[in-house]
């Protein structure tokens, strides 16, 4: 068990979907409950077009969003008095999205790192609830991998043993497996393919690679013959790092964005 000394805050209940995405309920503009992920590996909250309009949202510009799958551009919306649980209510821009593009309805929005960003809190898996804390007393035991901050994401250096190098991975609670970039100049784990598929992203469909990630280290937690994907990755603007790291393979993740670190639990 992680030992904490924070002052727990508050606590906000899941639904843990099959494919390990986190839902949270959130109202908007004072209407809901609405069904929205909370996306850590997103560096900007999300509603999807259907509620942008039953809302009356107002339009604020336009801008890029990058996925695995590249980039493309979308319309931004004005929220006001976003609540999420029980946390105060804020006033924030979010990028507008095709229905479709979340489970076409299943949800209708995401919580990315313009809420999460300044904020303690534990994801636990086992019980289905995200703890929001004050800032911490004490150092934590557990996991420790160090977080910094490129174009509004996360990403956790995990360095590897036996002199291979060091992976940035985005720390993704809204991946469903883990995605590595295929870079050039970059070293990845030994890998051993399986065959070709194809992915949705907010940006559209893209082939990639399954493939076998022989093993790789998260810290002292040692992942070995794990499924993932292998991303082509290239061109200017694309996400910094060498892929996705998803959260729901362990049992606690406890992020704490303003002293730069990540605390897991397997």
């Amino acid at each position: 068990m992680l030992a904490w000394m924070f002052m727990a805050l508050l606590t906000l209940p899941f639904q843990l979907s099959e494919h390990g995405d986190i839902v949270v309920p959130v109202i908007v503009n004072g209407q809901g409950p609405f069904r929205f992920l909370l996306d850590t590996g997103s560096s900007r909250s999300a509603v999807t077009s259907g509620l942008a309009e039953r809302l009356h949202l107002h339009a604020a510009g336009r801008t890029a969003v990058e996925t695995p799958a590249g980039r493309t551009t979308r319309p931004l919306a004005a929220l006001r008095q976003l609540q999420l649980g029980a946390l105060p209510p804020l006033d924030l821009v979010a990028t507008v999205v095709a229905t479709g593009d979340l489970g076409g309805g299943a949800v209708e929005g995401i919580i990315g790192q313009d809420v999460l960003a300044s904020r303690v809190y534990t994801i636990d898996y086992d019980r289905r609830m995200v703890v929001w804390y004050s800032a911490p007393h004490a150092e934590a035991r557990g996991t420790r991998l160090q977080l910094s901050v490129n174009q509004g994401r996360m990403l956790v250096s995990l360095p590897q043993k036996g002199g291979r190098a060091c992976l940035e991975l985005i720390p993704d609670s809204g991946s469903d497996g883990l995605v590595l970039f295929e870079r050039s100049g970059r070293a990845l784990p030994a890998l051993t393919p399986l065959d070709v598929a194809a992915v949705r992203t907010l940006s559209g469909h893209q082939l990639v690679r399954r493939v076998i990630v022989d093993k790789f280290d998260v810290g002292e937690i040692r992942l070995e013959d794990h499924i993932g994907v292998l991303v082509p990755r290239g061109g200017a603007g694309t996400p910094d790092g060498d892929g996705l790291l998803p959260l729901h393979i362990f049992s606690r993740v406890t992020f704490n964005g303003p002293g730069g670190y990540l605390v897991i639990e397997q």
